[in-house]
């Protein structure tokens, strides 16, 4: 895109296809400019600027995208606007094979935001009226895998054991469209194009003719090739876990044939409606709420925990049960050991009541095994417990510090620590012996993370008693 286009190009933003405001290049940095020059300071794809549309701060009923940008008449700077929007893009190896594919600079988010704002993170859409840009959505994502053999075996979507596991009888009964049959099986000469070796797609409800009947995906689906599939077996396996634990967590269905394996999740920010259509909900991570950029978790940025729970207090009506949540997702991340575990990785929704909660938690994986000989565990947590930053387990001292921080009862968080550490104990041995999982759970790098749960949540019962 030519600097000229860049430069006039506006986005419409809606909130539940209800007009709110706009997005354009037109913005400045603000008060958080860097003087020194540093590629922050200077987006190659230019200053991003959110308005809300006059005619939206009018409606009575009017609320806003996100609690980082209230509603105002002035517009908001590059910092406030990147923060949420960036947010709504892919990141890592799939950002970087749509952008390929739509030879978009990675970095142009008003760009990328038009060609794939249709299907984005909770009820937002972007669109850009008579654009000559093409909108993207599943045709595009298939695009980035090689076609199926066509001997290649499906695998089922569903059975009765999914449909009494809550995965509902709309789901049950529904013919998933998975972006041009990707969870067909692949001969291993095609895996080499996959964007990763665990991939995240979209998957749209199929009507009778074969296409998407909602313009709105319904789940996401984890993949990964058969033999390379490590990561994605410790996923699945750390998810049952919490969730046999009491921590809220996305349900998912597992699924492996030789040539792949698939964990399929409803999307936490839609809900699927008994006669198929799909439900939109207005949802942000913590992180678009903090207003941290994508990336800043693991910077000087990111403001910790603490910020997170200051929020909630400010902001959730009533604030106690959403505290008690985090501390609960917080506590659970470290006790399967997630280094990764961030606000970015939290997700609030506005429920029906115009309040707002905390979605179960989707993306979630335990880091303390690595699921490749060659790649390494990492050494540090993104965001500290207290001053404790290694993936170790924290000692009192940083659960009490920890507290403190977050305003939060020490002896409270003592006692959370030591009933889900307790509670991991008791349900190692009940995730361990499901039959439906255990061909899945025998895989060396489960069995290896399996021994260092144990170990950690007798190591945390004991130093949170």
């Amino acid at each position: 895109m030519t600097s000229q286009a860049r430069s006039t190009l506006s986005l419409q933003v809606l909130l539940h296809d209800q007009l709110v405001g706009s997005l354009t290049h037109r913005g400045t940095p603000g008060g958080k400019a860097s003087a020194k020059g540093s590629p922050l300071a200077a987006p190659s794809q230019g200053w991003l600027q959110f308005s809300y549309a006059p005619e939206w701060l009018e409606r009575a009923d009017a609320v806003p995208l996100s609690w980082h940008l209230p509603l105002q008449d002035k517009p908001f700077d590059h910092w406030a606007s990147h923060a949420f929007f960036a947010g709504l893009l892919p990141a890592g190896a799939l950002r970087q094979a749509l952008s390929t594919e739509l030879q978009i600079a990675q970095d142009d988010d008003l760009a990328l935001l038009e060609a794939l704002g249709a299907d984005c993170l909770g009820a937002v859409s972007l669109r850009k009226l008579q654009s000559g840009r093409k909108r993207y959505a599943m045709d595009l994502v298939s695009s980035l895998l090689p076609a199926a053999s066509p001997a290649a075996p499906q695998l089922p979507l569903f059975d009765d054991s999914q449909t009494r596991d809550g995965q509902g009888d709309a789901a049950g009964q529904a013919l998933l469209h998975a972006c041009g049959e990707l969870i067909l099986g692949r001969p291993a000469e095609a895996r080499s194009s996959w964007p990763a070796s665990v991939a995240v797609v979209p998957i749209w409800q199929e009507d009778e003719n074969g296409n998407a009947q909602d313009p709105n995906s319904s789940h996401v689906l984890w993949m990964a090739p058969g033999g390379q599939d490590a990561a994605l077996l410790q996923r699945a396996f750390t998810m049952q876990l919490l969730q046999k634990m009491g921590v809220p967590v996305q349900a998912a269905q597992l699924m492996q044939s030789e040539s792949i394996t698939t964990l399929l999740q409803l999307r936490p920010d839609r809900r699927l409606e008994e006669d198929g259509s799909v439900t939109r909900i207005q949802t942000e991570t913590l992180g678009q709420a903090l207003g941290l950029a994508p990336g800043a978790a693991t910077s000087r940025q990111a403001s910790g925990w603490a910020a997170s729970f200051a929020l909630l207090r400010e902001h959730a009506q009533p604030s106690v049960l959403p505290v008690l949540q985090l501390l609960d997702l917080v506590v659970g991340f470290v006790l399967v050991g997630d280094a990764l575990a961030s606000p970015h990785r939290l997700l609030l929704q506005r429920n029906e009541a115009g309040h707002w909660q905390l979605a179960p938690l989707w993306d979630v994986c335990s880091t303390l095994v690595s699921p490749m000989p060659h790649l390494a565990e990492p050494a540090r947590m993104a965001l500290a417990i207290g001053r404790h930053r290694s993936t170790g387990a924290p000692a009192d001292a940083a659960w009490d510090e920890f507290a403190q921080q977050c305003g939060l009862s020490p002896n409270q968080v003592r006692k959370r620590v030591r009933t889900l550490a307790q509670a991991m104990r008791t349900a190692l041995p009940t995730v361990l012996e499901d039959e439906d999982h255990a061909p899945a759970w025998q895989h060396p790098s489960v069995s290896q993370l399996a021994l260092h749960l144990r170990a950690r949540a007798d190591q945390m019962a004991r130093s949170a008693g």
